[in-house]
């Protein structure tokens, strides 16, 4: 991670959650499977293929891990049983 990259995750917590939302609408679907799974059934209509993030970079314990493994295993039984064309970012 670049020295820009570090210094931008330390600093988003600072930065309002309306203004984030507002400049990530574009790129995130949403905060649940659900949405993930909406708008890429929209994407795939649209003939585009898409990319489903479980973010969980900074997982510091064994059960958050456990946590993240299991929605990352939600995630693609989900793209499958709706035969979605997706792939996941680990």
């Amino acid at each position: 991670m670049s020295v820009f990259d570090r210094a931008l995750a330390k600093a988003l917590p600072a930065v309002p959650k309306p203004l984030v939302r507002r400049l990530s609408t574009p790129y995130i679907a949403g905060p649940s499977l659900e949405d993930a799974v909406r708008v890429v059934a929209r994407l795939n209509a649209e003939g585009k293929l898409a990319t489903v993030d479980v973010l969980g970079e900074e997982v510091a314990t064994a059960e958050a891990a456990g946590e993240i493994t299991l929605a990352y295993h939600q995630a693609l039984a989900r793209l499958e049983s709706e035969k979605l064309d997706a792939n996941i970012s680990v």
